[in-house]
């Protein structure tokens, strides 16, 4: 293997565990799971901008939605949860 192989699969491999360890500390899963809905909406919302949820981050900020009575949004976000993986 050549060496600009080897530094572009490093290099993939930095990224894809940086990303992976950022959505690990979602400031958004914390607000979650402290019961503070309308903040992590708002988190979600803002994690949102910076890389794409998982499917579970999704779920999470559905379920968000609905306990802040914000039902038309809560069941988009279902539905987008849903087409991505049915087997849900």
């Amino acid at each position: 293997m050549d060496m600009i192989s080897r530094y572009l699969i490093i290099g993939l491999c930095v990224l894809t565990f940086g990303s992976l360890w950022a959505q690990k500390d979602s400031r958004a899963d914390r607000l979650y799971f402290e019961y503070a809905y309308p903040a992590a909406v708002k988190a979600y919302e803002e994690e949102m901008k910076e890389y794409l949820l998982t499917s579970g981050q999704q779920l999470n900020l559905a379920d968000a939605y609905f306990r802040t009575r914000q039902y038309e949004k809560a069941a988009d976000t279902f539905m987008e949860v849903y087409k991505k993986d049915s087997l849900m």
